[in-house]
């Protein structure tokens, strides 16, 4: 289990998860816990077609306090470099996801 640590350490084992190319999407980014710097980390994904995955659940507001609009900002975000985003209900069509709560 990765613990919880600054934002530069969050998004450095992201980046370094993804460059790995072991991961085909990231997942429970939205996690309000789970501090990093999102642009950093979609332009990676984008970069090596790395997915980031938004629960439909959390659209709906069945999730955790904060999940929501943290949800939306990653949208926003992942939108700009061209990146790539799932809106799952669950995780398994994907072979290699990590999921971070």
């Amino acid at each position: 289990m990765f613990q919880p640590a600054t934002k530069e350490l969050h998004t450095k084992a992201l980046i370094n998860t993804i460059e790995s190319g072991n991961v085909d999407a990231l997942g429970h980014l939205g996690n309000p816990t789970l501090i990093l710097i999102f642009m950093t980390v979609a332009e990676c994904a984008a970069e090596h077609n790395v997915a980031i995955e938004i629960n439909n659940s959390t659209l709906r507001g069945h999730s955790r306090v904060g999940s929501i609009e943290r949800c939306y900002e990653i949208a926003r975000v992942v939108k700009k470099p061209a990146g790539i985003l799932l809106r799952a209900v669950t995780p398994t069509s994907v072979t290699r996801l990590v999921c971070l709560n």
